[in-house]
């Protein structure tokens, strides 16, 4: 099992920005599946469902997410919801 971290595998490149760190993920995300391993790939905003999406339609067995970013998004869904029922 190899975790692909897209935080690590930023700074390991020099912090190229989050696009080529992606592009990469999304190049070595079907390499490793090739070779019968399972991968995951993190450092994923959970506002970003196209973006998980993608990793696993590449492949990726487990993604890993933000848990501040998971409590955010449904503390903003509470609240409007909350919202639209006053």
């Amino acid at each position: 099992m190899l975790h692909v971290a897209a935080g690590d595998l930023g700074q390991s490149m020099g912090n190229p920005g989050s696009a080529k760190v992606r592009g990469l993920m999304g190049q070595v995300i079907p390499k490793i599946r090739s070779g019968n391993i399972s991968v995951g790939a993190g450092g994923n905003s959970p506002a970003d469902s196209a973006g998980v999406a993608e990793f696993i339609k590449l492949g990726a067995n487990f993604i890993t997410v933000s848990s501040q970013g998971l409590l955010r998004l449904a503390g903003e869904d509470f609240r409007k919801r909350v919202e639209a029922a006053l």
